[in-house]
């Protein structure tokens, strides 16, 4: 994963899973606030920039 990069994160904590598409645009160093947020990159979704957790995420492809 990488700037630039489209990626999909399903939040689950809804009754009927939500799925969210957003565009990479930074990741950051863990650091302490990691206790409260597990987030480490930074996402343009919904048209405002979110705070999302890498790993939770999944790259979409071009050729899906």
């Amino acid at each position: 994963m990488k700037v630039g990069d489209l990626v999909k994160w399903i939040d689950y904590k809804a009754d009927i899973p939500v799925e969210h598409i957003g565009i990479v645009l930074k990741f950051y160093k863990s650091t302490m606030r990691d206790y409260v947020d597990w987030s480490d990159m930074v996402v343009l979704s919904g048209g405002r920039q979110q705070t999302w957790t890498s790993w939770q995420c999944e790259v979409i492809h071009e050729s899906r």
